[in-house]
């Protein structure tokens, strides 16, 4: 078994990773900001309370020591409150390679379906970044990027998306057009747990989506009927210019501190589709994801 440290362990995806692992049997370290988030996680577990964009060398070096594999599920969706989407998807990865220097650390690092230094949005481009620091510095290291995650707690893109299934007697209609793949937060899991195994070679990078996608409003619908509720009573296309207001609304809120589904970066993420490619996981020896309906 390996001694295994979780960047962002208490978080929606950090959390899964972490008790999947620990089942496992593997020897688990957590880094989190919040205390109370990581007793949540493992209460009887050893966990940093970090902020990984105030890491300094020597935190770095006392949190990599004796680990076997560091999982970087740690992220931000949107600069403000409280978070720097350069300190923890580019710096932190700058941090973390010096401390591992001259070791033979494995390094899953957990990014996204479109992540790239041209992506739309701050947030995968920053991710993009990332990865390139990872993949052309560290040989040992599988970059992992899932689609829209389907779990029963629910962040960003996720979280909008049920906030407009539940709304009572309508469905608003929003990005008709755009295409989305998702994954079960427990595949998301157990991807991370195959490649702690040694069942994914280093090097490996592939999306975690489901094989087809489907439309946002098919979408809505289907986590409409999983949350328990009739099929809604009107459709109402809801136009792009109301639909940018409000996210400049939730963006400025989120600088005092409330990270509202709501915010442009979702939005953004969801008009242009969530779409990746499932084949190089499976020819990497990785299990198929599950579709929308069987992980509902």
């Amino acid at each position: 078994m390996a001694e295994v440290l979780v960047l962002g362990g208490s978080g929606l995806i950090g959390a899964a990773c972490y008790r999947k692992l620990l089942a496992e049997g593997h020897s688990m370290r957590g880094l989190a900001r919040s205390q109370e988030a990581a007793h949540l996680t493992d209460p009887d577990g050893t966990w940093i309370l970090a902020d990984l964009a105030q890491m300094t060398a020597a935190d770095w070096a006392e949190a990599v020591a004796g680990i076997d594999v560091v999982v970087n599920a740690a992220g931000a969706l949107q600069d403000g409150g409280g978070d720097d989407l350069n300190a923890v998807h580019v710096e932190a990865i700058r941090g973390l390679l010096t401390a591992v220097r001259g070791r033979e650390t494995l390094i899953v690092q957990i990014s996204a379906v479109g992540a790239a230094e041209t992506a739309a949005t701050a947030f995968l481009r920053t991710k993009g970044q990332g990865d390139k620091l990872l993949r052309t510095n560290w040989e040992r290291h599988i970059i992992l990027r899932p689609g829209l995650v389907i779990g029963r707690a629910a962040y960003g893109g996720t979280a909008l998306l049920c906030a407009a299934a539940a709304l009572p007697w309508v469905t608003p209609q929003i990005f008709g057009e755009s295409r989305i793949q998702t994954v079960a937060l427990d595949d998301l899991a157990d991807a991370v747990a195959q490649a702690v195994r040694g069942d994914i070679p280093p090097g490996t990078e592939a999306d975690l989506v489901e094989a087809h996608g489907q439309s946002l409003p098919d979408l809505i619908a289907e986590l409409r009927a999983w949350l328990g509720l009739p099929p809604a009573r009107w459709r109402v296309a809801v136009p792009d210019w109301a639909l940018g207001a409000v996210g400049r609304a939730a963006d400025a809120l989120g600088r005092l501190g409330w990270r509202s589904p709501l915010r442009t970066t979702a939005l953004r993420v969801l008009s242009e589709g969530v779409i990746g490619d499932p084949s190089p996981w499976r020819a990497a020896g990785g299990q198929a994801c599950r579709s929308l309906s069987q992980s509902l």
